[in-house]
């Protein structure tokens, strides 16, 4: 191993390497994730939502990788213990990070957002789920809201405008806003939508024709929000038209 997390210091008399110790081992490995990411040039994106995170998360990634090398979470790795390890395996090479954000308790997505200091963070939806930790549905749209507290107006948010807990939760966001949806209303919405039993095809913005092999028309919102990270970090739309052609679904999901 090339470091050693231990919960008392008398188990370490024996390890003969550079100690540091620390009143509290998962605060200071937040801490530690925070300095590392700010060493890189990256792009930093963050994202999260009651539903649809990681096959959201694998769509931005593929998007994204039409630009440059991506790192992401694996599996779900999206908590406190997950988000600084996947920080840990940023090297020079990549040009993007994205980084699904999880919760069940009041406080976790204030606390991981302050982690991934996103450039772009993303709202999908605010539903009401894990209501054993964060209380209510107000609970759980102040928890989500957290995760645009903090952004500046040189910073974005994409925020689902269809649900309105994102809405909600995205009413005191400093940063400007990307609003996506199925409404000609916000900047990116889809029209003629038609969903099939392995595909969804529809136009971007009613210009576009789109078809990405996913089933499911809710997953029409996961594609969208994954579209308006593209949006914001310069892809073209031909570029997502190919990524999202040729996206494959991770398993379970």
């Amino acid at each position: 191993a090339s470091g050693i997390i231990a919960d008392s210091v008398d188990k370490l008399d024996s390890i003969k390497i550079p100690v540091l110790i620390v009143e509290n081992t998962q605060k200071s490995y937040a801490e530690l994730a925070k300095w590392y990411l700010r060493g890189f040039d990256v792009q930093r994106i963050a994202l999260t939502g009651s539903a649809g995170k990681t096959t959201t998360r694998e769509m931005i990634t593929a998007i994204l990788e039409t630009k440059g090398k991506v790192l992401r979470n694996e599996a779900n790795e999206n908590n406190l213990i997950g988000v600084p390890k996947t920080i840990f395996n940023l090297d020079a090479a990549h040009k993007f990070i994205v980084l699904e954000l999880g919760t069940n308790q009041k406080g976790e997505i204030a606390a991981l957002t302050d982690i991934a200091q996103p450039d772009c963070s993303v709202l999908l939806n605010a539903l009401p789920v894990h209501l054993e930790g964060l209380g209510d549905y107000q609970g759980v749209i102040k928890e989500k809201s957290s995760i645009l507290s903090d952004l500046t107006d040189n910073e974005v948010a994409v925020v689902n405008f269809d649900d309105l807990g994102a809405r909600t939760a995205s009413l005191e966001c400093k940063a400007r806003i990307i609003s996506y949806g199925h409404s000609n209303r916000f900047e990116i919405f889809a029209t003629d939508v038609n969903s099939s039993i392995d595909s969804i095809k529809f136009k971007l913005n009613g210009k576009y024709s789109f078809e990405v092999p996913i089933y499911g028309v809710h997953n029409i919102s996961n594609i969208l929000a994954a579209i308006s990270v593209g949006w914001w970090a310069g892809v073209s739309i031909e570029e997502m038209q190919q990524a999202l052609k040729n996206f494959k679904q991770i398993r379970l999901r």
